[in-house]
C-alpha cells in the first residue's frame, strides 16, 4: 500500500507536469484565433458545397489515377469512398431538413435533428476544403502525399460515420409521435435497441483525432485538443501497471500523432471506469484551478461553510402556523456534515460572523442565488465552478450559495437529492449568516446540477415548503433513464462528453452497486494498450462489411495512420494539432522535482489537502490492484478489443435499464407537479447531448401554461461555463446566464415597472 501510495503521489506530479506545459500553450491561445482558416458555413450552401467537392473528387480522382504509387491508389479510392457516400448523406440531410422545424420551441431554432445537419454541413464543407488544398498542390514538388493522404481519410471517415448518424435519425424519428425528440421511456427505445435495429456501427476515431472539435468555436476547438492530449497521457499513467517512468516518457506522442491519440480516447470511452474519470476531473481542482484562480477577480466573500446534520424546522407553505421538520441525509454513508461555499462580490452584514465589522459592510441583499454544481453526479465542487460562478457573483450583485453535494460512485441516488434539498431548507433558516433577507431566491444548476435544482423544487412542492421565485437550468438531463435521441448522438463525437462516459456517470449514480460493478470488468483492456502496437490490437478494417461503402484501407493502422514512434514529418505537423512552444515536446518529458519539493503541489496541500487527498486515494486504489494480465488473458482481451473496435462499447454495458423515476427524470414528473413550478429559464447549446431534454422541457412547461425562455448558444459544447476564463464565447454565455438569473431574480420589479 505504501508502494501504490508513493505511485500515485508521483502519477499526479508527473500528470501535473504535463498539464503545466499544455496551460502553458493554451495561455497563447487568443480569443477567435482560428485554427483552420474555413469561412464560416452559414456563408455556404450545402448543396453548393456538396457539388463543388463532387467535381474536386472526380478531378482528383483523374489525377491520381496516372499514380502508380501507394499513396496514388489510396487518393483514388478515398475521393471515389466521396463520390459514393456525398449524395447519399445530401438527400437524407434534406429529408431530415424538411422536418425539423417541427421539432422546434416556439420560435426557437434548436433541436438534436437540426444539430445534426450542422455536423454535416461542417464535415462537408471542411472536406471540400481539403478537396481543393490537395487540387491546388498536388503537382507541387512539396506536395506530402502522406500528410495530405491522412487528412483526407480522416474527413472521408467523418463523412461516411455522418452519414450513419443521420440513418440513426431516422429511426429516433419513426419511434417518437410527431413534433417530439424523445420517444417514450421503454426498453424498446434505448440505446441499445437503436443500434441493433440500425445494425451498422459507427466510427468515432476520426472525430477524435484529425477532426477534433470541428463543429465548435475555434476557442472551444483548442480547449479540447488541449484536454484530450492530457487525457490520453494521463491514462498511459493511470493504467501503467505501476511502471510509471516509461507512460510518462511515451505521453508527448499525444502531441504530435493525432490518430493515436483518437484511439486512446476511443478506447477509454469504451472501457475507461468512472474512477478513471474521476481522478482525471480531479486534476482540474489541482492545477488548472491554481491558475485560473489566479486570474480571476477576488471575491472579499468566498468561504466554506459547514452545515450540521441536524434536523431543519422550516414554515409550512400555506399555513404559518405549521412547521415541517427536514431530517438531515442518511442514505448510503449516514449523517454527515453538509460543506457548501457562499460567494459574494460585496460584504454583507451576518456573512463575516462579526457582527462588530461594518467598514464597506452594506445591508443584506434581498436576493439569493443557490447553486448545484455539474460533473455528471461523479464528480467537481463548488471550487471547480468558481470559474464562472465568480462572475456571476459580480454580475448579479447577489449572494451564491453553492452545495457541494456527495458524489456516485461512493453515494448514489438518493443522496445528492437528500443534501441538495437539506441545504436549500437551512438558508430558508439562515439568511442572517448569507446577507441576504431572502426575498427573491433563484435555483441555479448545470448539467447534473440542473436535474438536482429540478428535484430540489419538487421536493418543496412535496414537502409544502417555500418554493424558489425562479429556475435557472444549464444544459439539463431531464431523462436519465437510457433513451436514444437525436441529441445524445452527439456523444458519439463530443470530446467532454463521450458515450462511455455518460454511460459511466449514469450508472454510477442510478444503478444498484453491482449493476455499477459489472461496467469495470472491462478496464483490463486499458492495461493491456498501454505499450501495445496498434497494429496488434487493431487490425480490421475500419469500417464493418455491412455499412456504407468504406474509405480504403487494409488495416486501422493504415487507415488511421496510428503508430507509436513519431517520425520526423509528424512532428513538423503538430502546429497544425496543437500550438507548441519552442522546445516543447522536452519539457513534456523531463524528469520534474520530487513531489514533496514541487512549489504548486505544496501549495495544493497547504491550501486545500481535501482536493489532493481525494487523488491520491483514487490513485492510490487504482495501483493497488493493478497486474499484469497472464499471456491467456491478453490474447483473449486483444481478440476482444478487436472484435469490439467499431462498438461505442462491449455489448454487455448496454444491458441495463434505469426506473421510471421522476426525481431522476423530472420531465417524467406528473403534470400537477411540474405544473406548480415557478417560472424557469433554460440554456443550452447546439451541440449539447441533453439538448433535446431541455427542448422538451420547455414545450412541456409551456403546455401547462409555465412559459420559459430558452436559450441555445451555437458553436459551445456542454460544460462550457467551465472554459469561461480561456475562452471568450463562452465567457459570453456564461454573462448570459447571469443575465438570465437576474431577470429571475428581478421578474417582479420588472412587472411592476411596466405597470
Amino acid at each position: 500500500m505504501y508502494l501504490a501510495q508513493t505511485a500515485s503521489t508521483l502519477v499526479i506530479d508527473r500528470a501535473i507536469l504535463l498539464q503545466r506545459f499544455i496551460l502553458e500553450n493554451m495561455s497563447n491561445i487568443k480569443p477567435g484565433t482560428s485554427i483552420q482558416s474555413l469561412p464560416r458555413v452559414e456563408k455556404l450552401e450545402f448543396a453548393d458545397n456538396v457539388n463543388y467537392l463532387l467535381t474536386a473528387c472526380s478531378q482528383n480522382v483523374e489525377f491520381f489515377s496516372k499514380d502508380t504509387s501507394e499513396y496514388g491508389k489510396k487518393f483514388v479510392e478515398s475521393f471515389r469512398s466521396l463520390e459514393d457516400n456525398l449524395p447519399t448523406i445530401q438527400d437524407l440531410v434534406y429529408e431530415v431538413q424538411n422536418k425539423v422545424a417541427d421539432y422546434d420551441y416556439e420560435n426557437v431554432k434548436g433541436n438534436g435533428l437540426r444539430s445534426l445537419i450542422r455536423i454535416a454541413e461542417v464535415v462537408v464543407a471542411r472536406t471540400k476544403t481539403i478537396a481543393a488544398e490537395i487540387a491546388e498542390s498536388r503537382n507541387s514538388y512539396f506536395f506530402r502525399k502522406e500528410s495530405y493522404y491522412k487528412k483526407l481519410n480522416a474527413y472521408t471517415q467523418a463523412v461516411q460515420s455522418t452519414l450513419t448518424l443521420f440513418e440513426y435519425a431516422k429511426h429516433l424519428i419513426s419511434w417518437s409521435e410527431p413534433g417530439k425528440l424523445i420517444p417514450s421511456p421503454t426498453k424498446e427505445h434505448l440505446v441499445s435497441a437503436l443500434m441493433r435495429q440500425v445494425g451498422k456501427p459507427i466510427n468515432q476515431y476520426c472525430f477524435y483525432g484529425r477532426c477534433l472539435g470541428i463543429q465548435f468555436c475555434d476557442s472551444i476547438a483548442m480547449i479540447f485538443k488541449t484536454l484530450l492530449i492530457l487525457m490520453a497521457s494521463f491514462s498511459e499513467m493511470y493504467y501503467s501497471d505501476g511502471k510509471l517512468l516509461d507512460p510518462v516518457l511515451k505521453s508527448g506522442k499525444y502531441l504530435y500523432n493525432p490518430e493515436l491519440r483518437a484511439k486512446r480516447v476511443v478506447n477509454i470511452s469504451q472501457y475507461g471506469s468512472v474512477n478513471f474519470c474521476k481522478s482525471f476531473w480531479l486534476l482540474g481542482e489541482i492545477e488548472i484551478m491554481a491558475r485560473v484562480h489566479s486570474m480571476l477577480n477576488t471575491l472579499p466573500i468566498c468561504k466554506v461553510i459547514s452545515i450540521e446534520p441536524v434536523p431543519i424546522v422550516v414554515p409550512k407553505t400555506g399555513c404559518e402556523s405549521e412547521t415541517v421538520t427536514v431530517s438531515p441525509p442518511t442514505a448510503h454513508k449516514g449523517l454527515a456534515p453538509l460543506e457548501v461555499r457562499l460567494l459574494s462580490c460585496s460584504k454583507r452584514f451576518g456573512m463575516t460572523g462579526d457582527e462588530h465589522e461594518d467598514v464597506g459592510v452594506k445591508m443584506p441583499s434581498d436576493e439569493l442565488v443557490i447553486h448545484c454544481h455539474g460533473g455528471g453526479f461523479i464528480a467537481q465542487s463548488s471550487r471547480s465552478h468558481e470559474t464562472y460562478l465568480r462572475q456571476w457573483a459580480t454580475e448579479i450583485d447577489a449572494p451564491i450559495f453553492s452545495i457541494d453535494y456527495s458524489l456516485a460512485p461512493e453515494c448514489p441516488y438518493p443522496r445528492a437529492l437528500e443534501e441538495c434539498f437539506f441545504g436549500y431548507c437551512w438558508a430558508l433558516q439562515n439568511f442572517d449568516k448569507l446577507g441576504t433577507t431572502g426575498n427573491r431566491i433563484v435555483l441555479a444548476g448545470d448539467s447534473a446540477g440542473g436535474n438536482l435544482v429540478l428535484g430540489i423544487t419538487m421536493k418543496c412542492i412535496e414537502y409544502h415548503v417555500r418554493l424558489p421565485d425562479g429556475i435557472f437550468v444549464a444544459y439539463v438531463p431531464t431523462v436519465l433513464r437510457f433513451v436514444a435521441t437525436p441529441a445524445r448522438l452527439l456523444c458519439l463525437l463530443d470530446p467532454l462528453l463521450p458515450f462511455g462516459f455518460l454511460l459511466g456517470c449514469v450508472k454510477a449514480y442510478c444503478c444498484s452497486r453491482e449493476e455499477f460493478e459489472k461496467s469495470l470488468i472491462h478496464e483490463e483492456k486499458l492495461k493491456i494498450d498501454v505499450g501495445t502496437p496498434a497494429d496488434s490490437v487493431i487490425t480490421s478494417s475500419t469500417t464493418p462489411s455491412d455499412s456504407v461503402p468504406p474509405p480504403p484501407a487494409s488495416t486501422v493502422q493504415e487507415e488511421m495512420g496510428v503508430q507509436d514512434e513519431v517520425p520526423a514529418q509528424e512532428a513538423m505537423e503538430v502546429q497544425e494539432e496543437v500550438p507548441a512552444q519552442e522546445g516543447g515536446a522536452e519539457a513534456v518529458v523531463q524528469p520534474g522535482p520530487k513531489p514533496e519539493e514541487d512549489p504548486v503541489l505544496m501549495t495544493i496541500k497547504q491550501k486545500d489537502p481535501g482536493v489532493f487527498q481525494r487523488m491520491v486515494s483514487s490513485l492510490t486504489s487504482a495501483l493497488a490492484n493493478v497486474g499484469k494480465p497472464s499471456v491467456s488473458d491478453r490474447d483473449r482481451l486483444m481478440q476482444e478489443m478487436k472484435e469490439e473496435t467499431f462498438k461505442i462499447c462491449p455489448d454487455d454495458m448496454l444491458e441495463f435499464d434505469i426506473v421510471s423515476d421522476p426525481w431522476l427524470s423530472p420531465l417524467m414528473a406528473d403534470d400537477d407537479i411540474l405544473g406548480q413550478l415557478p417560472p424557469v429559464s433554460i440554456l443550452t447549446t447546439e451541440f449539447d447531448p441533453f439538448l433535446d431534454d431541455c427542448v422538451e422541457l420547455a414545450k412541456k412547461l409551456k403546455r401547462l401554461g409555465n412559459v420559459p425562455t430558452l436559450d441555445v448558444l451555437m458553436g459551445l459544447s456542454h460544460g462550457f461555463l467551465n472554459f469561461s476564463q480561456v475562452s471568450k464565447e463562452a465567457a459570453e454565455g456564461s454573462s448570459l446566464c447571469a443575465t438570465r438569473i437576474k431577470e429571475l431574480l428581478r421578474s417582479d420589479a420588472s412587472r411592476a415597472e411596466e405597470l
